[in-house]
């Protein structure tokens, strides 16, 4: 029993150690707390021409047809990759494509703190309407 106690313990270090940022610091910043906010890749224009390109692409392969209004939130992390999609409620299938869209994401210009690179959270205001 001892073995299986501790080959557990060591692998929920393991995993523990892995999930955490390899800057080490695991401080998520809110956008308005950073000294330089992260960029997309252009511009916010367009982030938002992003969305609906790939969200068009995607969705037409689906059967798709509500209206939905929400804040589409997530982590921006000090390499400029995407974590932390939130699973969304509504069409699973239609939502499933939008986490997709934002996860395939190209890197983002990560947030600045002391001219560190830095985690940052996102929140952008969405209003989709499939049909």
């Amino acid at each position: 029993m001892k073995p299986v106690y501790a080959l557990l313990m060591f692998m929920l270090l393991c995993g523990a150690l892995a999930a955490q940022p390899a800057s080490g610091d695991a401080t998520i910043y809110e956008h308005y707390e950073v000294e330089e906010e992260p960029r997309f890749p252009g511009d916010e224009v367009a982030f938002y021409l992003y969305i609906q390109e790939n969200l068009l692409m995607n969705s037409a392969r689906q059967d798709c047809k509500f209206i939905t209004d929400f804040v589409l939130e997530f982590i921006i992390e000090a390499d400029g990759t995407i974590q932390s999609v939130p699973t969304m409620q509504k069409n699973e299938d239609c939502t499933q494509n939008l986490i997709q869209v934002v996860q395939q994401m190209p890197r983002w210009k990560p947030a600045l703190q002391d001219g560190v690179p830095v985690r940052c959270r996102m929140k952008f205001p969405l209003h989709i309407r499939w049909k």
